[in-house]
């Protein structure tokens, strides 16, 4: 029987530069024995592997490696999960960190813990710096085995914060989209359908690499991948249709965000995109169509998209606003 308590499945694509450090603030950890880590070598193409490898084969009852052809972020969880023998289970990508210090306490907090998932705060940190910012809207609500109708209203769950127990993801089959991007949101709305409780722990413990040339989220990513970005809202309306949940309101949140994403990046699609996505929307999901509530996209509606430019810009204006005082 297995003592582990916390999986961690550590995304690894092409992640050479980075993945040192990463698994170092996992196997600098005091209380390995409680820890497992799958790292996941996405069908890499530089020495992603061989790093990995050397960490399998210095401590083999703390690192596992699972080499897969290429097939994206969601790829790396669907071979985790099943293989996951820890309680609990959390995902890290290969460019990121989980803040050692907090590691020690959280995995002898896991010990005692019983709810279906657990919530905790995440910082961020730019290549280079040992300078941790706290993002402020990951600080979570307090509770302790706490039913999951308490959640507070329109609290969004971000997924660097999320660690969930690893029967329930593993007993549900959760199963993510392949070859695509921001599937983040996924994992966090199938993660928690069935899930009945949750706790939080108030320290910071993922490290979020930002500013890094390439990422997803970036200007440039969003726009190279703005069609997964509709393949993700298509894949989240359709699962919230279909499926039951224990919160709707938290799943409702977490998708209304994903869709928020899209409408305050216009300048991403064309015209003709962006009037594809909105029908789709309107014919499979029209109480998440009703439920939006960016003006722009509302003003585009009523005139017929004709004000399109002149809304892009505007939403442009906003996004960069809202950058310059996020976290």
């Amino acid at each position: 029987m297995s003592n582990k308590v916390l999986t961690v499945s550590v995304a690894a694509y092409n992640v050479a530069p980075f993945l040192t450090q990463c698994l170092d603030s996992l196997a600098s950890c005091r209380r390995k024995d409680l820890l497992e880590v799958l790292i996941v070598d996405d069908g890499s193409t530089d020495e992603t592997a061989k790093i990995a490898r050397a960490y399998c084969e210095r401590e083999p009852e703390v690192f596992r490696l699972i080499r897969k052809e290429n097939g994206g972020w969601g790829s790396t969880l669907n071979a985790s999960i099943p293989e996951a023998r820890g309680t609990y289970f959390r995902q890290l990508d290969g460019d990121d960190l989980l803040n050692t210090e907090t590691l020690d306490r959280y995995l002898e907090c896991l010990e005692e813990e019983s709810a279906d998932f657990v919530l905790t705060p995440y910082e961020t940190f730019v290549s280079g710096t040992e300078a941790f910012l706290l993002c402020e809207s990951s600080k979570v609500p307090k509770a302790q085995g706490a039913d999951i109708g308490l959640l507070p209203s329109g609290y969004s769950i971000p997924m660097h914060t999320c660690t969930f127990r690893t029967s329930l993801l593993q007993d549900e089959g959760v199963h993510l989209l392949e070859h695509c991007f921001y599937t983040d949101t996924e994992f966090v709305v199938k993660g928690i359908r069935q899930a009945e409780t949750f706790s939080s722990y108030p320290e910071p413990l993922y490290r979020y690499r930002v500013a890094r040339k390439g990422q997803s989220v970036s200007r440039e990513g969003y726009r190279r991948h703005r069609q997964d970005l509709v393949r993700v809202a298509m894949e989240l309306v359709r699962t919230f249709n279909k499926e039951t949940f224990t919160n709707k309101e938290a799943a409702e949140t977490r998708i209304l965000e994903h869709l928020s994403v899209i409408s305050g990046n216009l300048d991403v699609f064309s015209r003709a995109e962006f009037m594809d996505y909105e029908k789709e929307l309107k014919s499979k999901a029209p109480a998440f169509y009703a439920a939006e509530r960016s003006r722009a996209v509302l003003l585009l509606r009523r005139t017929g998209y004709l004000l399109w430019g002149p809304m892009v810009l505007l939403t442009g204006a906003l996004r960069r606003r809202e950058e310059g005082a996020s976290c």
